[in-house]
């Protein structure tokens, strides 16, 4: 296997590890209804949507402030 090979594979399994740890922590931080923790789990633009309608939120503030209405 090339050099390209193994680091597209070892990249691979890296973002992996990456989308598993971040899936924990949001457990962690829905748990303990932690708002600094949601800033660690969202980019300053991200969008926020369910299906539902429920969530439905543009940038970081936005999706804080529906948060902190989930956790109140």
């Amino acid at each position: 296997m090339s050099a390209d090979g193994i680091e597209a594979r070892l990249r691979r399994i890296e973002d992996k590890a990456d989308i598993e740890d971040l899936v924990v922590l949001y457990g962690f931080v829905m748990d303990e209804r932690d708002l600094v923790g949601v800033r660690r789990l969202f980019a300053e633009d991200a969008t926020l949507r369910s299906h539902d309608g429920v969530f439905a939120a543009s940038g970081l503030d936005q999706i804080l402030q529906t948060y902190q209405g989930r956790f109140d």
